[in-house]
């Protein structure tokens, strides 16, 4: 089984599931940062972060939480981002 989720839930899967023995693999994080430099291909990291906030709406293990850009991209990647 695998499975993803808050501390709390993880919490009782994993009461529920000692009553069997049930191998778990479980994904706790959910904070995978995406660092964007200022030698970063903008087109594609604007691509590749948006895409994986989209894909199977968010709910992957490498999905970008959080965007860390170089202040000499900040505007320019800002203004790449697809409005809808």
């Amino acid at each position: 089984m695998s499975l993803r989720g808050s501390v709390g839930v993880v919490q009782e899967i994993i009461t529920d599931a000692a009553e069997n023995i049930t191998k778990l693999s479980l994904e706790l994080g959910r904070k995978a940062p995406a660092i964007v430099c200022s030698d970063a291909n903008l087109d594609l990291a604007v691509n590749a972060i948006v895409s994986s906030k989209v894909n199977f709406s968010g709910k992957v293990c490498n999905c970008a939480e959080r965007v860390y850009l170089q202040d000499a991209v900040y505007d320019e990647f800002v203004a790449k981002i697809p409005k809808k």
